[in-house]
């Protein structure tokens, strides 16, 4: 992730928000990019509280401004950061008002707490997911405990044209970081699909053994057509799940991953993993911090 000029954080004041504002902050120190803190509060929080204590709605407004800027400052106190930070406290729906702050900003990476102040458990939560679907930027999620650099990588692989982008930035990351990197690839071998059909030569050992090392090849070739990993500790993996998803939930979880890098769109059935049935799965299991790479040009309007 290097060349990052614009840095746009959500909190919330939940302590897996105090994480994300802690590694946004720390990221913008790499190549000096410029950190913008973002609080949204709920309209209707402002007119029920208005009402119930008689308040005029444009004052309680300017008060929960000038409050939410000033606990923003007192947890900026607290972690190192550059001097030069932005705060924006803004009053609408929060999905909305994010994504028009990654616009305005033209923030080059959008980092927000796995989980809210009204999240529990694992996986994602309901705004973080609508963020890693319609934000026009990279999309970071960070876990409550990762704080500190990010020793264990997962990069998915799925072979697509966008693969070389997300496997560079895999790279620029676990240099950066001085962490081990994972290029998985999650396959379901065709031959399952044969079961009902008489023996085929798609069913046979030999096939098997040929698809396999096939796979193997075309993850080698990823890897040796990627940027220069010299130095690194790079380990290539394939792995067979009949869920894309599940699969690299467990492999995460079995390596103890601190996070997972992957694309939004590809040629195969991974690309479904933040569109679709794999998206929920994924980001309803989550077991760790996750780096959401957009395509080029992508971007989606506001609802």
């Amino acid at each position: 992730m290097k060349h990052l000029q614009s840095i746009l954080v959500g909190v919330d004041f939940s302590n897996c928000s105090k994480s994300a504002l802690t590694q946004a902050a720390r990221i913008s120190r790499w190549g000096n990019a410029t950190l913008h803190v973002v609080h949204v509060t709920e309209p209707l929080v402002i007119t029920e509280v208005a009402e119930a204590t008689h308040q005029s709605p444009d004052e309680l407004r300017a008060e929960v401004v000038a409050r939410a800027k000033e606990d923003l400052r007192a947890w900026l106190s607290e972690i190192e950061c550059r001097e030069e930070v932005e705060l924006h406290v803004e009053c609408g729906p929060p999905i909305n008002e994010i994504l028009k702050k990654v616009r305005s900003v033209a923030a080059d990476l959008l980092v927000l707490g796995v989980q809210g102040t009204t999240g529990s458990g694992e996986g994602a939560g309901t705004l973080s997911a609508k963020c890693v679907r319609k934000a026009p930027t990279k999309v970071l999620l960070v876990s409550e405990p990762h704080t500190k650099p990010y020793r264990t990588i997962v990069a998915c692989v799925d072979f697509s044209e966008f693969t070389p982008t997300v496997v560079d930035q895999a790279i620029r990351l676990a240099r950066q970081e001085k962490s081990q990197l994972h290029l998985l690839h999650v396959y379901y071998g065709p031959w399952h699909n044969l079961h009902y059909r008489a023996p085929t030569p798609q069913a046979s050992p030999d096939f098997q053994t040929q698809y396999m090392a096939t796979l193997e090849m075309r993850l080698g070739d990823r890897l040796k057509d990627a940027e220069d990993t010299q130095g690194l500790d790079v380990e290539c993996e394939l792995i067979e799940n009949r869920s894309y998803g599940r699969g690299i939930v467990e492999y995460a979880k079995q390596k103890s991953a601190d996070l997972i890098v992957l694309g939004t769109h590809g040629s195969t059935k991974l690309r479904y993993i933040l569109l679709g049935c794999t998206a929920e799965r994924v980001l309803k299991e989550l077991p760790c911090s996750i780096l959401a790479i957009k395509p080029p040009g992508y971007g989606v309007k506001v609802e």
